[in-house]
């Protein structure tokens, strides 16, 4: 994780690569890593300035969302600006979220008060 505090992004990228092999369902996983592995790759995605770094990040989330990581990616979605990282905060969604866990933290009874823009990049496919 430390890879992805540096100032080279091809370097970064690579560091993201890896952090999406960690599998936070293996029985021997640890939850602590998996937490912090998701918070970094969250990070990532919000304040990155490269684009194939946001998109890597939001593929490797798949590995190690839990219902607080797919809240926040629901969030990102709604502010993201790219398709292709909300593309891929849409597939990750599709293959981990537990539905059942993170209907109730998401803010959707809000959702008519979420900005125009911030709707139609959530619920659209470009």
């Amino acid at each position: 994780m430390k890879m992805t505090e540096e100032q080279d992004d091809p370097l970064i990228h690579n560091a993201i690569r890896v952090l999406g092999t960690y599998d936070g369902n293996e029985p021997a996983a640890n939850p602590k890593t998996a937490f912090r592995i998701a918070g970094e790759l969250i990070t990532i995605i919000d304040n990155d300035d490269h684009l194939p770094n946001r998109l890597q990040a939001a593929i490797a989330l798949t590995r190690v969302a839990t219902p607080k990581w797919c809240k926040d990616a629901v969030y990102e979605m709604g502010v993201q600006k790219d398709p292709w990282v909300r593309l891929a905060l849409v597939r990750m969604l599709k293959r981990s979220a537990d539905w059942a866990a993170v209907r109730p933290l998401l803010p959707l009874r809000n959702f008519d008060k979420w900005g125009a823009g911030a709707r139609a990049r959530a619920c659209s496919r470009r």
